[in-house]
C-alpha cells in the first residue's frame, strides 16, 4: 500500500493508527494490524478506498501535460511590436481570430518576418500555452504584394481589417476569411474599382453577420422589379417610390442598377461576390448605400475609414 494513502487517512482523522512504510494489500494489512498490540481496528473497505485514491493521485501526477499544437491557415490582420524583438499579431482563421506571439521575428534576417507582416496569408504552426498562442513555424501562401505598392489600396485594406476585428468573434466563420481573401486579391491585382470592392465587402460582411437587408421585393406591392427603388435603411427594405406615402430620414433613392448590384452581392456564390462592374452615377450610389447601411447597423466610428476617405479625396 502506498505511503500517501496512509498519510491521507491519518490526516482525515485516523489518529492512533500505526502506519508502516510498506506495500501490502488491505487484507494483509488488516490481519497484521489485528495481531499488533495497541493498534485500532480499521475496516478493509476503508483501506481499499484509501488505496484507490492514492493510486489515482499517483497516476494523475505521473501523467505529463500534453502540449497543445495547432496548424491553421490564416491572414494577418493586425501586428503590434512586443518587447524588444517580438511581435503580437491577430490571425484571422476559419475558427475566428487568434492572437499569436512571434518571438524574435523583428530581428534582422528572421525567416518568419515576411509571413507575420500585415495582410500576409500563410499556414501557421502554433503552440498554446497559458491562454496564448506562440508561433513555432510558418509558411507564406500569399503576401498580396500589389497592395503595398498602392497607398489607396493599403488604406482600404486597413479599413477592411478594422471591420473584421470589430465584428468577428472567436466563433468559426470560414466565409469571412474567404471574403477577405477575395477582396485582398482584387486589391492586389488592381482588376476592380476600389469603391466597388469596398461596397461589396461591406454588404456581404453584414450578410454573413446576420444583418442582411431584404431586397427581394417591395413589401407593399410585392413586385420583384421594383420601380424607382428607394432603400429604407432603418427598416432594411427596398420600396417602390410610388408605394411610399411618407418619406423618412433614412430613405435612400437609387437606380435599378444599384438594386441589381446589391442583390448580386448578397445572393451570389462566395466566389462570385466581386464579379460585377459599375460606372458613373450608379457606382457612386451603390457605394453610398453600402456605407450608410453598414454605419447604421454597426454604429460607432471607424478611424481607418476616415483615413481612406481623406486619401481618396486628395486624389
Amino acid at each position: 500500500m502506498h505511503e500517501a494513502a496512509f498519510s491521507a487517512y491519518a490526516k482525515a482523522g485516523g489518529a492512533g493508527i500505526c502506519i508502516q512504510k510498506t506495500h501490502i494489500s488491505a487484507e494483509k494489512w488488516q490481519r497484521r494490524s489485528s495481531r499488533s498490540a495497541g493498534m485500532h481496528f480499521v475496516r478493509p473497505a476503508v483501506l481499499r478506498i484509501i488505496c484507490n485514491t492514492a493510486q489515482a493521485v499517483n497516476v494523475r501526477r505521473e501523467t505529463p501535460m500534453a502540449a497543445t499544437h495547432l496548424t491553421v491557415k490564416g491572414l494577418v490582420i493586425r501586428e503590434t511590436p512586443f518587447h524588444d524583438a517580438d511581435k503580437l499579431f491577430d490571425l484571422l482563421t476559419e475558427n475566428g481570430i487568434l492572437t499569436v506571439q512571434a518571438r524574435s521575428v523583428r530581428k534582422p534576417g528572421s525567416k518568419y518576418a515576411a509571413v507575420t507582416q500585415l495582410f500576409a496569408y500563410g499556414e501557421f504552426c502554433l503552440r498554446s500555452s497559458k491562454d496564448r498562442y506562440y508561433l513555432d513555424s510558418a509558411v507564406s501562401l500569399n503576401l498580396f504584394y500589389g497592395i503595398r505598392t498602392d497607398l489607396d489600396a493599403l488604406a482600404l485594406a486597413s479599413y477592411l481589417s478594422e471591420l473584421i476585428r470589430k465584428t468577428t468573434s472567436d466563433q468559426p466563420q470560414p466565409q469571412i476569411l474567404r471574403l477577405c481573401l477575395l477582396a485582398l486579391h482584387h486589391l492586389s491585382e488592381h482588376d476592380r474599382a476600389p469603391e466597388m470592392i469596398k461596397a461589396a465587402f461591406e454588404l456581404r460582411l453584414l450578410a454573413e453577420l446576420g444583418l442582411m437587408p431584404n431586397l427581394v421585393c417591395c413589401p407593399v406591392c410585392m413586385r420583384y422589379d421594383v420601380e424607382d427603388p428607394v432603400f429604407r435603411i432603418d427598416e432594411a427594405d427596398v420600396f417602390c417610390a410610388s408605394c411610399l406615402y411618407v418619406h423618412k430620414l433614412h430613405d435612400y433613392p437609387a437606380t435599378a442598377s444599384v438594386l441589381q448590384a446589391a442583390r448580386h452581392v448578397l445572393y451570389a456564390e462566395p466566389d462570385r461576390v466581386f464579379a460585377f462592374r459599375m460606372h458613373g452615377r450608379s457606382a457612386a450610389q451603390f457605394a453610398g448605400y453600402a456605407e450608410k447601411y453598414l454605419l447604421y447597423r454597426l454604429g460607432g466610428t471607424f478611424p481607418a475609414l476616415e483615413i481612406y476617405k481623406e486619401m481618396t479625396a486628395k486624389t
